[in-house]
């Protein structure tokens, strides 16, 4: 009896051990195994807060965007402590022009991973470059922004920096794309950015272009200025506004030393309407578009256009000849004529 006793005080003995491992066992493994959704459920969930979004889904991944497009879509800059390695065509900010030289095919720039290094004649051994094909655009203002505000963006992937002047500020009661644009009052208004090689055309293809409304335009014999690099009475280049006997003339100019390299012009003005004014070199013929249309006019000269030390403008010339009206997606692009004929003027903003 005795022995029957001792029996089942082993066996119950070994039955509370075999339970006590499983136990054990179990709680491992739930903390070594997070939980997982129902195997049989599709996991679709889409997970946002203000600045960070994960679309697993669609396998998107967006920073400062809650609706990515990409795999990857940054909406601001991107910096990399490391290598960046991109196995598909650059685009957009990353392709920042910084040389034209150094390893790259004719027409293309070398670009470093961050930006900003450059090299003007090598690359050093061991560095990773990117050949970023040359967009040719130097200066890029969309105008765009919140009413009122004095920040203007050069989107073109260079450095510049644009200041606002007087109450020049973006305005969305106006705009030809982008729902905003640049808002000038005539009086003392102005953007500027510092003088730059980008701005120096010597004989090279360039062209200047924008869309216009005026709020006012000049009393005869007056002067509106739209663009200008203003060194001093005998060094400047500019495009303005005329008021020829009643002819609203609109003209690009530059001058050097003194005498005129070029004086390139168009008719056509008016109050209330957006106009798309472009000025383009190819070789030595230049031309003034206005909506598309050159007027007929072709205008020759093989003079350089002067390397002027002055800050680029937009509204004013030297202090005056300021500008009442709106501009929206003024660009500057050098080394390209982006128009030598009659064309139909752009129906979206800018890339780069």
């Amino acid at each position: 009896m005795k022995n029957i006793f001792n029996q089942s005080k082993i066996i119950i003995c070994l039955t509370i051990i075999v339970i006590s491992g499983l136990i054990f066992q179990f709680i491992e493994i739930a903390k070594a195994s997070p939980a997982a959704p129902n195997p049989g459920h599709a996991w679709t969930e889409t997970e946002c807060d203000t600045n960070f979004c994960v679309d697993t889904t669609n396998h998107l991944v967006g920073v400062g965007t809650t609706s990515p497009t990409q795999k990857l879509d940054v909406d601001g800059s991107v910096k990399a402590s490391g290598n960046l390695t991109v196995g598909g065509t650059l685009s957009g900010r990353i392709c920042k022009k910084v040389s034209s030289d150094a390893g790259c095919p004719t027409g293309y720039y070398v670009v470093s991973a961050d930006q900003t290094d450059h090299w003007p004649d090598s690359v050093p051994t061991g560095i990773i470059i990117n050949c970023c094909p040359a967009t040719y655009t130097n200066l890029l203002l969309h105008c765009n922004g919140a009413d009122g505000s004095t920040t203007f963006i050069n989107s073109s992937g260079l450095a510049q920096v644009i200041t606002a002047s007087g109450n020049a500020q973006v305005d969305t009661a106006q705009s030809y794309f982008g729902g905003a644009s640049g808002l000038f009052d005539g009086s003392g208004d102005y953007l500027s950015t510092l003088d730059s090689d980008d701005w120096y055309f010597g004989t090279g293809d360039f062209t200047i272009d924008f869309w216009v409304r005026y709020n006012s335009l000049p009393a005869v014999g007056n002067y509106i200025a739209l663009f200008s690099q203003y060194q001093d009475a005998s060094n400047y280049q500019r495009i303005y506004v005329y008021n020829d006997s009643g002819q609203y003339r609109v003209r690009y100019q530059a001058v050097s030393g003194g005498s005129e390299v070029i004086s390139a012009n168009n008719t056509g003005a008016s109050i209330g309407s957006w106009h798309h004014i472009a000025v383009t070199r190819s070789g030595t013929s230049f031309k003034m578009f206005i909506n598309g249309n050159d007027g007929g006019g072709t205008y020759f000269s093989s003079g350089a256009i002067p390397n002027l030390s002055a800050n680029v403008t937009i509204g004013e010339r030297n202090g005056g000849e300021y500008f009442d009206g709106w501009i929206d997606e003024f660009r500057i692009s050098k080394g390209i004529a982006r128009w030598t004929s009659n064309f139909t003027p752009p129906t979206q903003e800018y890339l780069p």
